[in-house]
């Protein structure tokens, strides 16, 4: 069971017989994905690459960071090296279709309410110091 019940981040699909499988990034996987986007764009600043090239780019790498179970044909393949541009949208549809799914189950689940306040009497308490007494920094603690 996941950190959200009945939202599980392991997904699997299939597209034109051939079957995939992955778990969905979290917010550090998909900083992971944007550096590896950008290494593979050399670095040049987004301003400088046509959108087309950006998205394209993001899919590749987005599909080959979270698929970790593909069909025997498509291991150690990077998604970039697959001529049917065609098959490729099929599989990022699927994926997108699955990821948005992920996310609206997220957000019905994530219904914990958090105070933004503490307690009056905290907060009073805390304001106060301890300790009118003065610590001695570490040069006087030192013994001689």
């Amino acid at each position: 069971m996941g950190l959200f019940p009945g939202v599980e981040r392991e997904f699997h699909f299939e597209v034109d017989g051939h079957k995939f499988g992955g778990r969905f990034p979290l917010p550090s996987d998909r900083r992971n994905i944007d550096v590896i986007v950008s290494q593979r764009l050399g670095g040049t600043s987004l301003q400088s690459i046509p959108t087309e090239t950006y998205s394209a780019e993001y899919v590749f790498v987005t599909l080959n960071y979270t698929l970790t179970d593909r069909p025997r044909d498509f291991e150690g393949l990077d998604f970039a090296d697959i001529p049917d541009e065609d098959f490729i949208v099929k599989v990022w549809s699927q994926y997108n279709k699955l990821q948005k799914a992920y996310q609206v189950g997220l957000k019905k689940n994530n219904r914990t309410v958090v105070p933004t306040k503490t307690p009056g009497k905290q907060s009073r308490q805390s304001a106060q110091s301890v300790s009118t007494q003065r610590v001695p920094d570490i040069a006087e603690r030192v013994p001689d």
